[in-house]
């Protein structure tokens, strides 16, 4: 019998305790504002282990007017709930470093410059519409952009970021101010990322940075957007070693493109990659695989050095200037049907050892 009544005074003071502490700390889900910053956090207690349990923290919001902004790594969480409560409050750890919630400036007009201290993500959405923005810095290393954190950032002139693990869709889409922009790592490449970028002029994507894949559908211009979209003035595009392989109209109809540097790990270019591409002069490539119609409409282009093995159909129609074209790879290439056909300035096509269908 004292056994029983003891184990219930026990359950009934757990149950109390548990019950004063969540009153006092559990604030799931809501925001806080600290003055310039809203600030979201989740915890409640655990009676199994004793203890708070974080679940997360976040600025989820910014109020400030200031032009020149650093966000700040974390937050006195103590001040954040005495400013929002009343009341006694409890957590083990006081200062919890904070991520980035979505949107965080969206739409704020005055914002010109941001330092984002410590924080290596920015997160999706973080920047749109933010139309003064110009300049963004790290104390860090940035490894992850979100999708469409930089969206119609229209006053952003030059980025350059070269830790990147991870971009997301349309990053930079709408920047019609930028005209430099060097980023590098690992991260891929998506469909849309500087769609719009109408004054874009060189663009270096260096280290291992490769393109994703994607599979263009028959109505593609309705559905699909290629990276490149709209950057009707890039002319200098640098790829670095992690690019193997071009997807098929990656820098399609780009009329001001006329230099592409890639490097010899290049594998395969594949259908329409430089369709239209009319300012395009010289291509060198050790690359294997070119596809139907890569080179289509590329009327400037005067020579090519490949060491390609297959050359796919009407690879270079419409490519009236082109003189020469040297095929340097091992082994027999094969061309196949019209790949240069009705060319009449094409004088000599050296290097091949087993030529099909020209």
């Amino acid at each position: 019998k004292k056994m029983r009544v003891k184990t219930l005074c026990i359950l009934i003071i757990g149950f109390l305790t548990f019950s004063m502490r969540a009153e006092r700390t559990d604030v799931s889900n809501k925001v806080l504002n600290t003055g310039d910053w809203e600030v979201g956090f989740t915890f409640t207690f655990n009676p199994i282990v004793g203890g708070e349990s974080n679940e997360g923290f976040a600025i989820y919001g910014y109020n400030g007017n200031s032009s020149s902004v650093r966000i700040p790594a974390g937050f006195d969480v103590e001040t954040c709930y005495r400013i929002n409560h009343s009341g006694p409050y409890y957590v083990e750890t006081n200062f919890w470093y904070a991520s980035l919630g979505s949107g965080i400036f969206s739409g704020n007009k005055n914002i010109k410059s941001v330092d984002f201290g410590s924080h290596t993500i920015i997160s999706s959405r973080c920047f749109i519409n933010c139309s003064s923005l110009t300049k963004i810095s790290c104390d860090s290393s940035f490894t992850e952009i979100g999708e469409s954190a930089f969206e119609n950032c229209t006053s952003l002139i030059s980025v350059e970021i070269l830790t990147l693990s991870k971009l997301g869709n349309f990053a930079f889409k709408g920047c019609t101010g930028l005209h430099n922009c060097s980023i590098g790592g690992d991260a891929q490449i998506p469909p849309g990322i500087f769609e719009g970028c109408s004054s874009l002029e060189k663009l270096n994507l260096l280290g291992n940075m490769s393109f994703s894949s994607w599979t263009i559908p028959g109505n593609f211009r309705d559905d699909f957007r290629p990276p490149f979209t709209g950057c009707s003035k890039l002319s200098e595009v640098v790829l670095g070693k992690g690019f193997t392989k071009i997807p098929g109209v990656t820098f399609e109809n780009l009329h001001s493109l006329t230099n592409v540097s890639v490097t010899e790990y290049l594998e395969r270019i594949e259908s329409k990659a430089f369709n239209g591409c009319s300012s395009l002069h010289h291509f060198v490539s050790a690359v294997r695989f070119i596809g139907s119609s890569a080179f289509n409409g590329c009327s400037s282009l005067e020579s090519a050095i490949i060491g390609a093995a297959d050359i796919g159909e009407l690879a270079f129609r419409g490519c009236y200037s082109l003189k020469s074209v040297n095929i340097r790879g091992p082994g027999n290439c094969v061309i196949r049907n019209k790949a240069f056909a009705n060319l009449s300035l094409l004088s000599s096509l050296e290097g091949a050892n087993y030529i099909v269908n020209i």
